[in-house]
């Protein structure tokens, strides 16, 4: 009954680009530390993964009797201890059913089985960023007992293994804690038909083992790049969803090797000649920014204004200032609270390029819009006074002030 039990459950388990610059230092740091190299496509490493697991194992032997019983027979173990080694190949036909081969063992004081199979495994990950993994296997072999010590009396005929043809059936879960080596935990299951019979005169005694049930952990190794599936980038970052620690960041936003954004980033927005207004904006932000700063209360942004050299000191000094004004005000009535917004005009003093042409005056007519969180302002501010960086011009996108 219990076997029917345990092969119904099994049976019933398998049935089922960026428009801005954050500090230099910040984006080399995160990014060595969370991205790896990717050394070929899944479907072109035949090796997936490499596992060692060990653990505890119960079975409950059935003794049957011939003749009488024969007296001084020792009743076997029942609790002992398995362990694993196993290899899972990709499968480019069928990519959602992985071959492996694997070798176990299973420990008991008087005996042990040894067991060679075969079989098929099924994998998925069960959370966006893609650290822990489900899996479910079944696989056939053939399994071999060999008795250590005997349990039959001095008088009693030698006690000889057996061999049997083996089921096995697995699930667990692997979380992996880098992109190649992972701890797992595996509930494992083991059918198979192996008698030992013990002769003494006329009398006969059948000690018949036919499964084990095994709890065990383990670690794994797993070659290249984890699948295809595993490279799925939700909100289009370039952070894979298994690395990306923030799932639903804005498209355009900068981010960092973890998939947030930047701690402190900025870009440049360029104005019609003598123009200051809002509307008057050659360029448009290629991210929506009040959608940014409300989703993301931590956040402040300082706007610089500033001009060209074409007209006066003073008067250019007063359109820069207005050109930074008004893209604050603008927040303010998409109701951005006025704490997190700070403006000021440059004037003509920071140059972004030379003014020899319509175009690099153009450029040097913006405004410079620089978000940051708490204590991450003042560097990136202090930096932009000494002198312009370039830093990528944003494209050209729908309107979202």
């Amino acid at each position: 009954m219990k076997k029917f039990f345990l092969l119904s459950l099994c049976s019933y388990t398998l049935a089922m680009p960026l428009c801005a610059e954050e500090s230099s230092e910040f984006t080399e740091k995160e990014k060595k530390k969370d991205t790896y190299r990717v050394q070929e496509p899944a479907d072109k490493i035949y090796l997936d993964t490499l596992s060692f697991k060990l653990g505890l194992s119960q079975t409950s032997p059935d003794i049957r009797e011939t003749n009488g019983s024969i007296a001084g027979i020792a009743a076997p173990e029942e609790q002992g201890t398995t362990y694993s080694l196993s290899a899972v190949f990709n499968n480019e036909y069928m990519p959602f059913l992985k071959p492996y081969i694997e070798y176990a063992r299973i420990n008991y004081d008087d005996r042990n089985f040894s067991i060679y199979s075969l079989g098929l495994r099924h994998d998925r990950f069960i959370n966006d960023a893609q650290s822990w993994e489900w899996f479910i296997s079944g696989g056939l072999g053939r399994g071999y007992s060999h008795w250590t010590n005997s349990p039959a009396p001095a008088a009693a005929s030698g006690v000889a293994g057996d061999e049997s043809v083996t089921a096995t059936f697995q699930t667990g879960l692997d979380w992996y804690f880098t992109p190649s080596w992972a701890i797992d935990m595996t509930l494992r299951y083991d059918l198979y038909d192996m008698d030992t019979t013990v002769v003494q005169n006329s009398q006969v005694t059948t000690i018949s083992d036919g499964e084990s049930l095994s709890a065990l952990v383990g670690i794994v190794y797993r070659f290249g790049q984890r699948s295809r599936q595993d490279q799925r980038d939700n909100d289009g970052d370039g952070v894979p969803n298994y690395l990306d620690r923030c799932s639903n960041t804005l498209e355009n936003v900068p981010v960092n090797g973890r998939g947030c954004p930047q701690e402190s980033f900025m870009f440049n927005l360029s104005f019609e000649f003598a123009q200051f207004k809002v509307e008057n904006m050659v360029d448009k932000p290629s991210f929506k920014v009040v959608e940014f700063l409300q989703s993301n209360p931590e956040y402040s942004v300082h706007i610089n204004g500033y001009a060209d050299n074409t007209g006066g000191t003073v008067v250019n000094k007063k359109l820069s200032y207005r050109r930074a004004k008004a893209a604050a005000d603008k927040l303010i009535e998409n109701g951005i609270a006025s704490e997190r917004l700070s403006y000021e005009g440059k004037g003509q003093k920071y140059q972004w390029t030379d003014n020899d042409s319509k175009a690099s005056r153009e450029q040097n007519r913006r405004i410079e819009a620089i978000f940051y969180k708490a204590g991450s302002r003042s560097s990136l501010i202090e930096r932009r006074e000494e002198k312009p960086v370039t830093v990528v011009t944003p494209a050209k996108t729908e309107t979202q002030e």
